[in-house]
């Protein structure tokens, strides 16, 4: 077991590399390896190890470059082109579009179908803009215009660009006008049609608030369920429960294995050729594929269906065989399937709780009924008890690593949670979806089962949210040393009693959440990869500031919910003091209403406040060109100040704030535009800066000579999109700059830039290039 887990290991680390080694390198490398291994390798166990984890290093390293051959290719980007292909997966709707993935059979010029491309993707997303509307399994032939993935790099955030890698997805793009039209209509029968179909019908069928919970549970499909849905679960910790899991397939593995064997049974007066369990163990299988296609087999599902196979193929041979092994077997069958699991938050959650589970239980605990049916239901009930007990305790450490929380509400909320979804809502679900073909006249009355269920485990999530009031769930943030006490806590406490100190264990536990994290510079700054829009955090030791909150990309994704407040909750930040937005743009709004949905804030500074509407949270609210300069921490700052017209552009009531430690200068300017600039210039007060977020994202309507002399910036800041519509930053603002002697920075090449200030040293990071990936495309750096 202990050698797969070191096979393991190279997958995992190959898909954090920076780069991939040559093919050259790692054939020159095999060589040695080989050798070395056929001479020590039975008598050095440790050769052995380092033998198999190359070899999964070198699939990890092999794989990279099939996924990157995989890439549209540059020759094609932002090109008008024709693409046939099978809309393959659920497409996803709002008011704004239609995404969709096409399975791309051929592609090619417009002007040229005789030659199709001999380098494509295999896949592409494909955005409508216009009433064009597909479904799932027809075939099309579409006009459209592709770019190769890219996706926002900061610190504690999501990498949608490896999301996309991990699907075969090349390349994303949208609708053109042209050759467009449907080449055949929907096969009659495939997974994907059945998938499609059963999120229609419930869509339609259901009036029920919770239905997009539903129809995450009967496809898999989370795409529909809402930010206040998501919150909630999250917040009680039963968002595992909403997509299919590996509770639910284990619960039909049991169905089908009863069902096969009551069919085996009946068989066998009539023909004995095979025992009753082997048609058990077949139902059970075929039940658990079944749910889990249409579940479009996610991590948990494949690690579940791989575990209840192995149990299965064990059973029907005779051989006995360790819970461990199956867990062990299945992690490389994942790791194999997709080596880049590592970036899936389900993939650790999921091994790690059955890893938990297996070490708690395996060999400790048995249920037996002959005490009678009451004591047997007390034992079970003491069992799940303490699985959520287990749980709890197991995922504290992958939580804090991943999400940086954990719900104190979670043993409770799942104690309900569990039972009604995955032995109540779930048959009643999937019987409801089989009467619609089969029964309609039962149709209505499961659903309605299962409608119910949904809102009772609704009511007690919301009962337990009210009763603890927001204080259940704590941000824990571990470093490294409190990373070794907690892992050593954890030990202590799930071990058998004769082997741990429970109450040492819960000692190391609270020892390490209160273990500081490492300390902060004199002064620090980030200026966070929203795309196009502003998002700016500052920080001294014990104080923190935030500028602008970026956009707001759909109904539910805005940069603040989806970038600042997951890089805030690493940073052990649930408080900000002052939040100043400059003015009411949705690049620098659109995110206000996730950070304050999962921050508390003192002061809510903005360029317009006439124009703000009030938010869920009350906070107060004023105008930041009153505010009077402030120091924290021996570092000083204030708004400047200037005439302001009140017929002037919403860019022109910009706060523009001046941040100084020790002759260091930072000025964040929103978007003013060249008469604000003017004013400024005119009434004195500015001198040169060590850095400028340039006005208006470097937009042409700012960064007039006179202001770029003024300041002679060391550091410009661009906080712009990758190619983004408006040309920011314009060319003739750049060329001003660099005629200055101002280093350029731009968010869209190098990602989230941080500036640090220890005394007078200044330490600049771009997490492009600090935490590179092998799939960060090279050319964006140029």
């Amino acid at each position: 077991m202990l050698n797969l887990l070191f096979f393991c290991s190279g997958i995992v680390l190959a898909g954090y590399l920076p780069t991939l080694p040559s093919p050259v390198t790692l054939l020159s490398a095999a060589v040695p390896v080989l050798f070395v291994s056929i001479l020590f390798f039975r008598k050095f166990r440790p050769v052995l190890w380092a033998v198999l984890f190359f070899f999964g290093l070198c699939y990890g390293i092999f794989s990279g470059y099939r996924l990157l051959a995989n890439q549209l290719p540059h020759s094609l980007a932002e090109k008008d082109l024709v693409a046939e292909g099978q809309v393959v997966g659920l497409p996803q709707e709002n008011d704004r579009r239609q995404l969709f993935t096409l399975k791309v059979d051929r592609a090619y010029f417009p002007y040229d179908y005789a030659e199709p491309f001999t380098q494509f993707p295999h896949k592409i997303n494909v955005s409508s803009y216009t009433n064009l509307r597909v479904k799932t399994g027809e075939q099309w032939r579409l006009t459209v215009k592709l770019k190769r993935p890219r996706g926002f790099v900061n610190p504690g955030g999501f990498d949608y660009q490896v999301s996309l890698l991990r699907r075969d997805i090349g390349a994303t793009g949208y609708i053109r006008q042209g050759l467009n039209e449907r080449l055949k209509t929907q096969p009659k029968f495939s997974m994907d049609v059945l998938r499609y179909d059963l999120q229609q019908w419930l869509l339609n069928a259901s009036s029920s608030p919770q239905k997009s919970i539903l129809v995450a549970l009967l496809v898999g499909d989370t795409s529909l369920v809402d930010k206040d849905q998501w919150g909630q679960m999250i917040k009680t910790g039963t968002n595992h429960l909403i997509a299919i899991s590996g509770l639910h397939l284990g619960f039909f593995a049991i169905v089908g294995f009863f069902f096969g064997n009551l069919i085996g049974r009946s068989l066998q007066s009539v023909w004995s050729k095979f025992p009753s369990v082997f048609y058990g163990c077949v139902c059970s299988v075929i039940f658990t594929l079944f749910y889990s296609l249409l579940a479009g087999f996610n991590i948990p599902t494949i690690r579940t269906l791989i575990m209840l196979m192995v149990v299965q193929l064990a059973l029907l041979w005779r051989r006995s065989f360790f819970a461990s092994y199956s867990l062990v077997i299945a992690l490389v069958l994942v790791l194999l399937y997709d080596p880049l699991a590592a970036y899936d938050m389900g993939f650790w959650l999921s091994f790690v709780a059955v890893a938990m589970l297996i070490f708690c239980f395996s060999g400790r605990i048995s249920t037996s009924l002959r005490s009678g049916v009451s004591d047997a239901t007390k034992n079970y009930l003491v069992v799940f008890a303490k699985s959520q007990w287990v749980m709890f305790i197991g995922l504290l450490i992958p939580l804090s690593l991943l999400i940086h929380t954990s719900s104190l509400l979670a043993p409770p909320a799942n104690f309900v949670a569990i039972p009604v979804i995955t032995f109540f809502v779930v048959p009643c679900l999937i019987i409801s979806a089989l009467s619609h073909f089969l029964f309609p006249f039962a149709e209505s009355f499961f659903l309605h089962c299962s409608e119910w269920g949904m809102l009772v485990v609704h009511e007690w999530l919301s009962y337990l949210l009210k009763l603890g009031e927001g204080k259940f769930n704590p941000l824990l943030n571990l470093n490294p040393l409190a990373l070794g006490l907690a892992i050593i806590g954890v030990f202590l406490i799930l071990s058998p009693r004769g082997l741990g100190n429970k109450y040492l264990g819960g000692f190391g536990i609270i020892l390490a959440l209160v273990i500081p994290l490492n300390q902060l510079p004199s002064l620090q700054m980030l200026v966070f990869d929203v795309g196009q829009g502003t998002a700016v955090l500052v920080r001294t030791p014990h104080h923190q500031l935030l500028y602008d909150t970026g956009p707001v990309y759909t109904e539910n994704f805005d940069a603040g919910s989806g970038i600042i407040v997951p890089y805030l909750q690493s940073q052990g930040i649930n408080y900000l003091e002052h939040l100043v937005v400059s003015h009411n743009d949705l690049d620098h709004l659109g995110g206000l209403a996730g950070v304050l949905a999962s921050t508390d804030v003192d002061d809510l500074w903005l360029g317009e406040p006439e124009k703000y509407q009030a938010q869920s949270k009350p906070v107060p609210v004023d105008t930041c060109h009153s505010q009077k300069p402030w120091q924290w921490d021996g570092v000083n700052f204030a708004f400047i100040r200037w005439p302001l017209k009140t017929n002037a552009k919403a860019n022109n009531h910009s706060c523009v704030l001046m941040v100084e430690f020790n002759n260091h200068k930072i000025l964040l300017t929103g978007d003013i535009e060249k008469d604000v600039e003017r004013s400024l210039v005119e009434q004195g007060g500015l001198s040169p800066v060590e850095v400028l977020l340039a006005p208006h994202h470097g937009s042409h309507t700012s960064s007039t000579p006179e202001f770029v002399a003024k300041l002679q910036p060391k550091v410009v800041v661009y906080s712009a999109g990758y190619h983004n519509q408006h040309g920011h930053p314009h060319a003739d603002v750049q060329a001003r700059y660099l005629a200055q002697g101002s280093r350029p920075l731009n968010t869209a090449t190098g990602g989230a830039l941080t500036f640090s200030w220890v005394n007078d040293d200044a330490e600049i990071r771009e997490y492009r290039l600090f935490a590179k990936r092998y799939w960060f495309d090279d050319t964006y750096l140029q």
